[in-house]
């Protein structure tokens, strides 16, 4: 690696710690747990930040605090919709013999479902919305696991395609009957090499995929 590349590694990481470091400060005043104002002044002077961005900061990370309070409810709402919808169920199912007291219990469970699954309508797209939103390091861990994750799919589908054009063309001669042992030895062994490499690559880029959903995961935290 030459001067130049350890120069541009080091500063780049620099930047991502502090854009972390810039992003945590901004979280700390939202919670109200944040230093002196004079504190805050002096940490923006060396972050590099202007008083405009931080306020815009402030602003962007108030939206997601907001957005990541409703999605938190959305467990609950599930939970209460769910809990009214079985207790809706069972009173159904003995509809006929229900008396004007169980028919005024049931039409008020109706409205308030209605009203829960009005406020799980509201949730919609909120991780969407956060996911995009998100100004952290992560976004570079994510670029760098996408980037990686290309090659290795292509060589998968390479692969894979050669593999089943091998099969393809063993296969089209019944009983392979033109062919040597030592042939369909060294086929056997080329195609347990493309089954090998396919393994290897698919295994590769499971574990990308997941790292993927978790870095995403990670990415809805406010």
């Amino acid at each position: 690696m030459t001067l130049f590349h350890r120069v541009a590694e080091s500063f780049r990481a620099r930047q991502q710690k502090k854009a972390g470091d810039f992003l945590e400060l901004v979280r700390q005043v939202t919670a109200d747990k944040g230093p002196e104002p004079a504190e805050v002044a002096e940490a923006l002077d060396r972050f590099g930040q202007t008083l405009e961005a931080f306020e815009e900061a402030v602003r962007h990370q108030q939206q997601r605090n907001e957005w990541a309070a409703q999605r938190a409810q959305i467990p609950e709402l599930k939970r209460q919709a769910a809990e009214i919808t079985a207790e809706i169920r069972t009173d159904a199912a003995e509809w006929e013999a229900l008396t004007k007291a169980h028919e005024e219990k049931i039409v008020p469970l109706f409205i308030r479902l209605r009203g829960l699954d009005s406020e799980l309508n509201k949730c919609q797209g909120l991780d969407k919305k956060l996911a995009q939103s998100y100004r952290g390091p992560l976004t570079a861990d994510l670029e760098k696991l996408r980037a990686e994750r290309g090659p290795i799919h292509t060589q998968l589908v390479h692969t894979t395609n050669q593999r089943d054009q091998r099969n393809k063309a063993f296969a089209s001669v019944p009983d392979g009957a033109c062919y040597s042992p030592e042939t369909k030895e060294r086929n056997r062994k080329i195609i347990d090499a493309y089954e090998t490499e396919i393994a290897d690559l698919q295994q590769r880029l499971d574990a990308l995929n997941a790292r993927e959903r978790e870095i995403e995961a990670e990415m809805l935290n406010p």
